[in-house]
């Protein structure tokens, strides 16, 4: 159960990347982008818990792969998905006291 929460916590940190979307104009875009993460974290939770495919499916990169923290590939966006759904039984997935950081990129 360690792993798969491994797994989960790395996942999700992919998919925020992958799926945020430009933040509009706003003299505060570091919190924009802040209570953007919540929101999309708070929204994986979800479908994690209500077995919402589709959902994850639209919060994942089509070219997804999930890594450990030493760089080795654990799964591919189908495995993970496969593993999810058909061999892992979670009973409630939930995050607590959610602090995104949020760095910008340094200009060129």
């Amino acid at each position: 159960m360690t792993r798969l929460l491994i797994i989960m916590v790395l996942f999700f940190v992919a998919s925020m990347e992958a799926q945020k979307a430009s933040a509009p104009s706003s003299s505060q875009p570091d919190k924009i982008a802040s209570d953007e993460l919540v929101t999309l974290t708070n929204e994986w939770v979800a479908a994690i818990n209500a077995k919402d495919r589709a959902k994850l499916e639209a919060l994942m990169a089509p070219d997804y792969a999930l890594y450990g923290w030493n760089g080795e590939k654990w799964a591919a966006r189908l495995e993970w998905l496969d593993n999810l759904f058909n061999h892992i039984k979670i009973d409630a997935y939930s995050h607590q006291n959610i602090a995104p950081q949020v760095y910008a990129a340094s200009p060129m």
